[in-house]
């Protein structure tokens, strides 16, 4: 364990030395139990994490939520034996980590099986649109050939050309406009819609800062793209685009799924807009984003390890992929499969949905997150449904809800951390540490010193002693007594990553 030392610097020359641990990050969510790993992914997670000196939750979460999106719409769990609740395992997620901590490095390494899915859709779509070309060159050739009979064709001979006609058309329009897609970039709204008109099982939007997706979405002008990538993350329903210029985009079932990073200072502004109650960003966007963990910064360690995704793991997801539809059937109709879920199953789910909104939901007072955990019920069976499919069952049991139930609890703790960077003016916590910073709290300074000067503001006497239980149990701070006042003394690892002298 790392240890740094501390000497009386100069400043009675009585304080001892001292040893200190390394200090924890203050608010940190502790890492993903292996256990909570499924099986088939298990080790690889475990080996991105120690490649890239990073938690397992931050690889667990973009895995789940990348195989969100290749399942999409395309199956479908109820939970209750007799309500008709129908949920699509679709959700987004990313991870939240400064400029400079690896989110790209880890996203790559993750999405590398992914990667392998997406290739095999785009080669097969570019085999295909030779295909659809010819098929629409043999109907455009079609068509003109019926067009130059008509000229010299009788009444009777020019009602059957017509009829012959009003066919290749209906014929030409049912011809796939842009293929079969996987994973997408930087694509509008209008675009996208278009994209989801073939696609109605869903698209993977990866972006690597997904601010850059979310603030255009706040322009007045882009109310309808706001409603639509809401409405895209239900995922699984009807959507009609209607434009002037356009006309109409009908798509079977608009299925959005998104992955990316963003930076703690970005997301802070964009929840603090978001969660204010008087502002019309408060309509549950940012509520979407429910697989989203804020891990701890691990120290940087060496690991020249192989992070390539193992060939059964790329196989697995492969496999879900063949067995689940991606087209609408020959009547232009969207069908996706239904998972069974058994009894033990239909159990778990209302014992623990049940649980969810009496002891989290309905006790929280923070609308924001009341409105985010709600969000949950969704995605709790999701969860269960894709670890089925992981686990290459076609039946979800009480061991993938229970499961899918951990992954809950341990989120919530993420999700309480994403909305406290949006929370202005700061915990008693905060305005000590900015005290340290500012050069108002020093190493070797005198408790009662803080007390009546009053640093805390007026409540220092009563926040006091809480602030300092919390930073000495976080390996922050160290209360020495003296012979007649106690001394706060200050870890040097601490004043050196906040970047002060603080009378060294």
């Amino acid at each position: 364990m790392l240890k740094a030392t501390l000497g009386p610097n100069g400043l009675t020359g009585t304080l001892p030395e001292l040893e200190w641990d390394t200090p924890d990050q203050l608010g940190a969510v502790p890492d993903m139990p292996v256990d909570m790993l499924p099986p088939v992914i298990s080790d690889w997670i475990q080996r991105i994490a120690e490649t890239y000196s990073c938690q397992r939750c931050v690889p667990a979460c973009l895995f789940m939520t990348a195989l969100s999106g290749v399942v999409g719409s395309r199956i479908g769990i109820r939970p209750y034996r007799q309500l008709s609740l129908l949920i699509y395992p679709n959700f987004w997620g990313g991870v939240v980590g400064d400029p400079g901590t690896g989110k790209t490095p880890i996203m790559n390494a993750t999405m590398a099986p992914f990667d392998v899915w997406n290739r095999r859709i785009s080669d097969s779509r570019k085999s295909e649109k030779a295909a659809r070309e010819a098929e629409l060159d043999a109907i455009s050739a079609e068509v003109a050939a019926l067009k130059s009979d008509l000229g010299d064709a009788t009444d009777a001979d020019k009602t059957t050309i017509k009829g012959q006609l009003e066919e290749l058309y209906i014929r030409r329009d049912s011809v796939p406009k842009k293929g079969r897609y996987g994973i997408v970039q930087d694509c509008t709204a209008e675009a996208m819609a278009e994209l989801m008109r073939d696609n109605p099982g869903g698209i993977v939007n990866i972006r690597d800062e997904i601010a850059g997706f979310l603030r255009p979405l706040d322009n007045e002008s882009a109310g309808g793209a706001r409603s639509f990538m809401i409405e895209a993350q239900n995922g699984g329903r009807p959507f009609t685009q209607h434009r002037i210029k356009r006309g109409d985009v009908e798509i079977p079932s608009v299925t959005l799924t998104l992955i990316g990073g963003i930076q703690p200072a970005k997301l802070a502004s964009y929840i603090a807009d978001a969660i204010s109650a008087d502002s019309d960003r408060n309509d549950g966007l940012v509520q979407r984003l429910q697989m989203v963990p804020c891990p701890a910064s691990l120290p940087f360690i060496v690991n020249d390890s192989n992070d390539e995704p193992p060939q059964d793991v790329i196989s697995r997801i492969l496999e879900i992929d063949d067995a689940l539809p991606h087209q609408v059937d020959e009547q232009g109709q969207w069908k996706p499969l239904l998972i069974n879920v058994n009894e033990g199953a239909h159990d778990a789910w209302a014992a623990w949905v049940q649980t969810w909104m009496d002891e989290v939901v309905s006790v929280e007072s923070q609308t924001h997150i009341k409105g985010h955990l709600s969000k949950f019920r969704t995605l709790m069976p999701s969860l269960a449904l894709l670890f089925a499919l992981l686990d290459a069952r076609d039946t979800v049991t009480a061991g993938d809800m229970d499961l899918a139930g951990r992954w809950c609890d341990y989120m919530q703790q993420h999700a309480r951390r994403m909305y406290s960077l949006g929370q202005s003016g700061g915990t008693p916590v905060d305005v000590f540490i900015e005290k340290i910073k500012a050069g108002k709290i020093t190493d070797g300074m005198a408790v009662g010193e803080i007390t009546h000067a009053k640093i805390l503001g007026r409540a220092t006497t009563k926040v006091l002693p809480g602030v300092i239980t919390t930073l000495t149990k976080a390996g922050w701070i160290q209360i020495i007594p003296g012979s007649r006042k106690k001394i706060i003394r200050i870890n040097p690892l601490i004043i050196k990553q906040l970047g002060v002298n603080n009378g060294q």
